[in-house]
C-alpha cells in the first residue's frame, strides 16, 4: 500500500491551548454579571453546540458560538457581555507544536497531499495555523461536512472505504 497523504488532528496533535480558559472561570464572569449558568452546564452547552449545532450551522465567530451556548442554556445573555466573554478566547494562546512545521514539510517532500481534519470550528484557530497553512493541502472541520467527525467523511473518499 502505498501513503499517499498524512492528515492530522488539530487538538493535540497539531496545536494546543496555552492558558485555557476554564468553565468555573466563565461560570464565576456569568455569575457576576447576574446570569446563573454554572461549570457543568456550560459545559454540557460546550459540547452539545460542537457536535450538534456546530456540524449543522457553522458558526463563524465567537460571539454566534457564546450566543448558541445561551440559547442551550435557554439564558438570555445582553450584547455587552457576550462581547466581554468572547475576549476571553480570543486572547487564549493557540500555539503549534515545535514539530509540526517540519512535519508538514517532510510530507510535502515526499510528495504527499496534506490535511488537517478536525471537529473544531475554524475561525478558532485559522491564526494559529498562519505559519504552517502554506504546508497544507486541506483544511476541513466539522461543518465542512456536516458532521461532528469529518476524519470519518474523509475515510469514504478512500479507495477502500474502512473506518479506524
Amino acid at each position: 500500500m502505498e501513503l499517499k497523504a498524512l492528515l492530522l488532528d488539530l487538538y493535540g496533535t497539531t496545536a494546543y491551548l496555552e492558558n485555557a480558559v476554564s468553565g468555573r472561570f466563565v461560570s464565576d464572569f456569568l455569575t457576576s454579571r447576574g446570569y446563573e449558568v454554572y461549570p457543568q452546564a456550560l459545559d454540557a452547552a460546550w459540547h452539545y453546540v460542537s457536535f450538534i449545532d456546530y456540524p449543522k450551522y457553522g458558526f463563524r465567530s465567537w460571539k454566534t458560538w457564546l450566543r448558541q451556548i445561551c440559547k442551550r442554556l435557554d439564558v438570555k445573555v445582553d450584547e455587552e457581555t457576550i462581547r466581554d466573554w468572547s475576549h476571553f478566547y480570543k486572547d487564549q494562546n493557540r500555539r503549534l507544536y515545535p514539530d509540526v512545521a517540519e512535519a508538514l514539510a517532510r510530507a510535502k517532500k515526499l510528495g504527499l497531499k496534506t490535511a488537517i481534519v478536525t471537529s473544531i470550528p475554524k475561525f478558532m484557530y485559522t491564526k494559529a495555523l498562519k505559519p504552517i497553512i502554506d504546508k497544507v493541502d486541506l483544511l476541513v472541520d466539522a461543518f465542512t461536512f456536516h458532521c461532528e467527525r469529518a476524519h470519518k467523511v474523509l475515510i469514504m473518499f478512500s479507495p477502500s472505504p474502512s473506518y479506524v
